[in-house]
């Protein structure tokens, strides 16, 4: 494939990324319509945050964690198509996964792979928490789950619940452009973690800012993405 038919071929997918909205019902349907495309879609623009998130993972997880590996549990929230879990596994993650979404075609995407544990479509909300214990999993993920018109800020506190003492919460804050002109969005995550950690819930072990896609894409509309890595007290 030639250089500019690659090109249009990017723009053609950064212009369907670009129908995301405000909307949790029109993203519901968003990811259900190109569940089967998503992939491909993620790999054209060089999709980069699944490796970020899977990197600063394995190297902020304690010591005890990285000796016991093959018995820790992480649960991927907003699992999508697997790529966060998939990139975990290649990372070196040999524990086991589960997944949780509210697309049912995304999770069926996800479990031809055979990469989770168990699996769960459910539709995360501030009233609606997830139905797991308190203390459950060693890492909890979140790949680009806290964007608007998908999981709200405040279920920060329901993501660090289900962590147990010791462990994880890793995930991305986005500022796409043509929902979030301002960057709310970004701002908010901060002010909601700065919260916990003043009530003494959590530690940041690292923030860092990356490009969400490749250096070389022309045509997108995310200006910065931020990964938080907190370890939950």
């Amino acid at each position: 494939m030639d250089s500019e038919r690659i090109h249009e071929r990017e723009c053609r997918f950064s212009d369907i990324v670009g129908e995301i909205s405000k909307s949790m019902e029109m993203n519901h349907e968003f990811y259900d319509k190109y569940a089967s495309k998503y992939d491909d879609m993620m790999k054209s623009m060089g999709f980069k945050i699944p490796g970020h998130l899977a990197r600063l993972c394995m190297e902020n997880l304690s010591d005890g964690s990285k000796a016991n590996l093959a018995k820790l549990t992480a649960l991927d929230v907003a699992s999508g198509t697997g790529l966060a879990a998939e990139a975990l596994k290649e990372a070196g993650f040999c524990g086991v996964i589960d997944a949780i979404d509210a697309s049912l075609q995304m999770n069926e995407v996800a479990k031809s792979k055979n990469i989770y544990r168990k699996m769960l479509c459910h539709m995360i909300n501030v009233d609606n928490r997830m139905p797991f214990p308190d203390n459950t999993y060693g890492v909890v993920v979140a790949c680009s789950a806290l964007t608007p018109g998908h999981i709200e800020h405040d279920c920060l506190y329901d993501f660090l619940r289900v962590v147990k003492p010791g462990g994880i919460m890793i995930f991305n804050v986005s500022h796409l452009t043509t929902v979030d002109p301002d960057g709310e969005c970004v701002q908010c995550a901060k002010c909601i973690l700065e919260k916990m950690h003043d009530e003494g819930k959590c530690e940041c072990v690292s923030e860092t800012h990356t490009d969400m896609f490749k250096a070389d894409m022309k045509y997108h509309k995310f200006k910065e993405t931020v990964i938080h890595c907190f370890v939950k007290n």
